[in-house]
């Protein structure tokens, strides 16, 4: 039996969870109380690069970089965008 250990398993769960398109996305924000959160960082704060693939992104995965980078810059957890992703 191979052993993962609960990092690993953890990322792979992730790479697991579906694909939302960019308004469901939104929409799962706007549930959790964060999407004017989220949107007055990427119009106030963020660098235009993530600014442009925030707001032109059709898809996003849970680990897409954007997203990444919108938990760290706004300390979102991961337990928490976990609970964004597939509850709300």
């Amino acid at each position: 039996m191979i052993k993962i250990n609960d990092t690993l398993k953890e990322r792979v769960d992730r790479e697991r969870m579906p694909e939302l398109d960019s308004a469901d996305f939104k929409v799962k924000l706007l549930k959790a109380e964060l999407y004017e959160v989220v949107e007055n960082f990427i119009n106030d704060k963020a660098d235009i690069e993530l600014k442009i693939l925030y707001l032109n992104s059709q898809k996003f995965k849970r680990l897409n970089p954007v997203v990444i980078e919108l938990m760290q810059n706004l300390n979102i957890s991961d337990d928490k965008m976990d609970e964004i992703w597939m509850t709300l």
